[in-house]
């Protein structure tokens, strides 16, 4: 049942990567960055949940990284209030420390991502 929770929450923040992507892609219509905004707060409340969760896989944690990476190399300095807080920093030291190679890269970007919306 563990397997297919965790299963279950990769592919929803896989999901929410992609669309995410999408919206700062899509110069063409800038409004649907702005409207996806108003979704921002349960994306970061459910990477919180991974955080929090001791079950959590290497690969939830790599994908919950990201998804943070993203979330912030979209929206900038205009969300730092709402990315800034120890659950997600707990998350990207738990990333940079894995032995999985591709779970640190996303860990150490997405952490870069974060000290560049901090410094602002």
């Amino acid at each position: 049942m563990m397997e297919y929770y965790n299963d279950l929450r990769e592919g929803i923040l896989e999901a929410y990567s992609e669309i995410v992507q999408g919206f700062m892609e899509d110069e063409d219509t800038p409004g649907q960055k702005e409207a996806l905004r108003q979704y921002l707060h349960q994306m970061i409340q459910l990477i919180a949940s991974v955080s929090a969760d001791r079950d959590k896989t290497d690969d939830l944690v790599k994908c919950a990284c990201g998804l943070l990476g993203d979330i912030v190399n979209s929206y900038g300095g205009a969300i730092k209030d709402l990315v800034f807080q120890e659950t997600l920093a707990e998350l990207l030291s738990q990333g940079r420390r894995s032995r999985e190679s591709e779970t640190k890269k996303v860990a150490q970007w997405a952490s870069r991502e974060m000290r560049k919306i901090n410094a602002l």
